[in-house]
């Protein structure tokens, strides 16, 4: 009896060490706002620029999602409004409130987002990556678009969404591991 018990104790550990070393955790839940336009140039808010500015929430969230590390969630249109005040910009200032809609939307992750257009020359999508449990900024970064219009623009978004990617997956892995 002894000796059956202890054959299918060590068939059970040589199962057990058979097994990945990795547990399957859930994706990393992620909430990109949608880009909001903070235009300082002399003639602000053009609808070419207000359009183009409307491509680049999706063109992020898609990027992001086929990279397929990040779970990506929508936010409503009416928290957005509500976390931001009606203000634009209000949420760079205040990542916490971000923070706050994020806890409610059940993410992990909120990426503030905007253009930043200096002038007609140079504009950079500017991105602040709060960690909704802890409610502090994990990132912040500037990519400027390169190239002709529609093609930099796509090509910068994609930029975008492997950095966020990038650090979303990176931090994660390094709290899976303990202190």
């Amino acid at each position: 009896m002894m000796k059956k018990r202890k054959i299918i104790l060590i068939t059970l550990m040589l199962m057990a060490m058979s097994l990945p070393a990795t547990v399957v955790a859930a994706s990393p839940r992620l909430a990109v706002l949608d880009f909001e336009l903070n235009d300082m140039t002399q003639l602000p808010r053009v609808p070419a620029e207000l359009a183009r500015v409307a491509t680049l929430g999706p063109l992020v969230r898609e990027a992001i999602t086929n990279l397929g590390r990040v779970e990506v969630v929508p936010v409503p249109a009416e928290a957005y409004a509500k976390a931001k005040r009606g203000l634009e910009g209000y949420l760079f200032q205040h990542p916490e409130e971000a923070a706050t809609m994020g806890k409610d939307l059940g993410v992990d992750w909120v990426a503030i987002t905007e253009l930043y257009k200096t002038s007609f020359l140079y504009a950079y999508l500017h991105v602040i990556l709060v960690h909704v449990p802890s409610g502090l900024v994990a990132g912040e970064t500037s990519i400027s678009p390169r190239g002709l219009y529609r093609e930099g623009t796509e090509r910068a978004a994609q930029r975008m969404a492997e950095t966020i990617d990038l650090w979303i997956t990176h931090k994660t892995a390094l709290s899976a591991t303990g202190p």
